[in-house]
């Protein structure tokens, strides 16, 4: 693969997602409130292939909280 092609490729060596998803995980906790805004950072984390396994959990908290009502999804 020439340099040119390998310029446009993640870096994997200690590589975190780029979406710092902790923030936006504790605000809408702290809120209990879940915006478009939110959702749509959640579902980019969700769709990079480096999100971390701490981060899989995360969101997976915030799904569980919508399931149980806690959680108010804003349109």
């Amino acid at each position: 693969m020439s340099s040119l092609a390998t310029d446009y490729l993640p870096s994997t060596q200690g590589a975190a997602s780029p979406f710092d998803i902790k923030p936006v995980v504790a605000q809408v906790l702290a809120n209990g409130l879940l915006t478009m805004t939110d959702r749509q950072q959640l579902r980019q984390a969700l769709l990079h292939e480096e999100t971390t396994d701490e981060e899989l959990e995360l969101i997976e908290q915030v799904i569980e909280q919508v399931r149980q009502g806690t959680l108010q999804v804003m349109r």
